[in-house]
């Protein structure tokens, strides 16, 4: 499903129709198989007895061991599956006609969405511990979850739930994301702020911003930290452009403790916070009277001052 998330955030950078096409094309032969070539695609159908999600291989039509409900469901198809769904969502035009076909090569807007929403419950029902928020690697059938930690996993299902956040405004879908990111290595969130629509910040011709702040605790080195956050943006989906232009997720380091880091690809405290209505009025929810190290100002002083530049 890579392969189709790419080909359409290509059509939404560039607006090239044969990136849009061949993405919804790729989507249909992930879940729907090939007749031509001859397989029964990655769809485990409910209707079918198949028991929901999506098969981690496809199974040739003529096998005579076709897949089973109790066969593999990885996490690594699922999710990116709901990535692609969503993804696809924001990008087809309105109005479109459902197609009658066994096999349609394109979807309309409704029926992206009503696929991923699908495939995100089943796999946040089988591959999710919803107390921790950790993501399982697989499940075969009925039997237990193979809990194997991988960063990939876990940002799938992070961006997964950010895109199905933005495209119902339900938040649940945040909530776990949020809780997700409990399975940092050695880390744990332990304040969330509210969350907070804005408009684009540098480029303006995108769709609004959805912003918070939590507070982490971890053993990670600023470095280590800034790491395993840019994993976790390309896992999601993240692509990095166009400087300042859309993106499925956003992690940034504000602060870290009271350290002072000025180097070429990672400043701390962050250099533009103080410019940044979206990130103080969040951040002073959680930490009002954090003060700045270099300037010695708090949080709530810095957001006054800014509204009083605006005003």
């Amino acid at each position: 499903m890579w392969w189709t998330v790419t080909l359409a955030r290509a059509y939404e950078l560039f607006g090239v129709e044969e990136y849009l096409s061949l993405s919804e094309e790729s989507f249909g032969r992930v879940w729907y198989g090939s007749e031509k070539v001859g397989d029964t695609g990655s769809y485990a159908d409910p209707e079918k007895g198949l028991g929901g999600g999506m098969f981690w291989q496809w199974q040739p039509i003529k096998n005579p061991n076709p897949n089973e409900a109790d066969h593999g469901k990885m996490a690594c198809i699922n999710f990116p599956t709901v990535v692609a769904a969503l993804t696809l969502y924001n990008n087809v035009p309105t109005g479109r006609t459902e197609s009658t076909d066994s096999h349609p090569s394109y979807q309309t807007k409704e029926q992206y969405l009503a696929k991923g929403k699908e495939i995100y419950a089943w796999a946040v029902e089988n591959l999710v511990d919803v107390t921790t928020g950790q993501v399982a690697d697989s499940r075969h059938g009925n039997g237990n979850p193979a809990w194997k930690d991988h960063v990939y996993n876990q940002a799938s299902y992070i961006g997964a739930s950010v895109l199905l956040y933005k495209a119902t405004g339900e938040k649940q879908y945040l909530d776990n994301a949020v809780k997700a990111l409990n399975e940092l290595p050695t880390s744990k969130v332990e304040v969330v702020s509210e969350y907070l629509v804005t408009p684009p910040y540098g480029v303006t011709d995108q769709p609004d911003f959805l912003n918070g702040c939590l507070k982490l605790r971890t053993l990670l080195y600023p470095y280590e930290l800034l790491t395993e956050l840019n994993r976790i943006e390309k896992e999601a989906g993240r692509e990095r452009i166009i400087h300042w232009g859309p993106r499925t997720l956003d992690l940034d380091i504000i602060f870290y403790d009271d350290l002072v880091l000025e180097e070429a690809d990672l400043c701390i405290p962050h250099v533009e916070m103080h410019k940044r209505k979206f990130v103080l009025e969040p951040l002073g929810e959680i930490a009002p009277y954090k003060r700045h190290p270099i300037s010695g100002k708090s949080v709530c002083e810095m957001l006054v001052e800014l509204n009083e530049k605006e005003n």
